[in-house]
């Protein structure tokens, strides 16, 4: 039988959910996926459908709340007429109203992204894109409200929203402040800093001077050209990014530091020195 997209969603979110509470009560490490796939009432290939490893389950935790605190924000009542710095906190406080009651399997999550930094950088972190489109529409709300002038890079400057939120949740887990209470005065102050420079125009002025996005891969492929990484670094590099189990991440890292490399120029040193032979003689 066919499921649907909405079937697949509530699917999806039981599983997530379920696997938190597994994880808050045995910690990451205790749970498999077989035990969160039993406790959701699904099959066990049915799981990884869903999610492929469990580091991507943990994900997917990140991006129900991420769709839940955008879902938040957009019913807040008389959000439409909101400046842009108080729709930026709206989005920031729903994200952390939807972390606080699970907090004890928030630090796990952050232990294991501390692990594996790179996670936050490959394509399989829905919730930035779901952050992203977001505060793209805060931008360009702003923008045809005459708030912050007009610029080419208003997609650029959403994407470093997921960055900051990220960083606003390790600020959290370690506000030890009464009722954590520096961490609104730190989202408060650190926006106004930001709507002031959109305001001002900096990002275009900026490009006026020269600056402008790097491409994706920019600095990888300068690192290429400039012989500080071979080919066969970078492509470990790329397979680092997009890893998903600590297997992958450790076959990367061994290429990454140029083991790869080095026995390929082994390879070739010989092949030279064969040949060299076969001609003498």
């Amino acid at each position: 039988m066919k499921t649907t997209k909405a079937q697949q969603d509530q699917t999806r979110a039981r599983i997530v959910r379920t696997a938190v509470t597994l994880m808050s009560e045995r910690g990451y490490d205790g749970v498999t996926m077989k035990d969160v796939a039993w406790a959701a009432n699904v099959g066990d290939a049915t799981i990884y459908k869903y999610f492929p490893t469990k580091e991507r389950l943990v994900l997917g935790y990140f991006d129900l709340v991420a769709a839940e605190a955008v879902a938040a924000t957009r019913a807040t009542p008389g959000f439409d007429d909101y400046p842009l710095q108080d729709r930026l906190q709206r989005l920031t406080d729903a994200i952390l109203e939807r972390l606080e009651p699970e907090r004890g399997f928030v630090v796990q999550a952050r232990a294991l992204l501390a692990r594996a930094p790179l996670l936050l950088l490959g394509d399989q972190l829905q919730a930035k894109r779901i952050l992203k489109e977001q505060v793209l529409a805060d931008l360009e709300h702003a923008a045809a409200a005459g708030e912050i002038p007009p610029s080419d890079f208003l997609r650029a400057m959403s994407g470093l929203y997921g960055d900051y939120a990220f960083g606003v949740v390790g600020w959290w887990l370690l506000d030890r402040s009464p009722g954590a209470s520096d961490t609104p005065r730190f989202v408060d102050q650190t926006l106004s800093l930001l709507v002031a420079a959109l305001k001002s125009g900096l990002p275009d002025r900026l490009v006026q001077l020269g600056l402008r996005p790097a491409e994706p891969g920019e600095f990888t492929r300068r690192a290429f050209e400039n012989g500080k990484l071979d080919l066969t670094e970078a492509e470990g590099l790329d397979d680092l990014i997009h890893a998903d189990t600590d297997r992958q991440r450790r076959q990367a890292l061994r290429q990454l530091k140029g083991l790869l490399g080095e026995r390929a120029r082994d390879w070739r040193e010989r092949i030279i020195k064969a040949s060299a032979l076969v001609e003498a003689a």
